[in-house]
């Protein structure tokens, strides 16, 4: 699932807000539906194309070290 939806139907809604007391109300009830697609998104957990990198962590820490100048290995883990 992807964050496209809901993001653009929450705009929508923003977008189509009339004025009036309610607007706030709505507002928020928007809000908390966006957040709701939000978390369902995040843990819609699928497959993921990822590959374990060649030579594993200290390889990896090598890479990221290399790749961005002054990056350190946290060292909590």
């Amino acid at each position: 699932m992807r964050v496209d939806s809901p993001v653009r139907a929450y705009e929508e809604r923003m977008a189509a807000l009339e004025e009036g007391p309610l607007r706030a109300v709505r507002a928020a009830n928007a809000a908390r539906a966006l957040a709701g697609a939000l978390e369902a998104v995040a843990a819609s957990a699928g497959p993921t194309r990822a590959r374990p990198h060649p030579g594993g962590v200290p390889a990896w820490e090598a890479a990221a070290a290399a790749y961005v100048p002054g990056r350190r290995p946290d060292p909590d883990g």
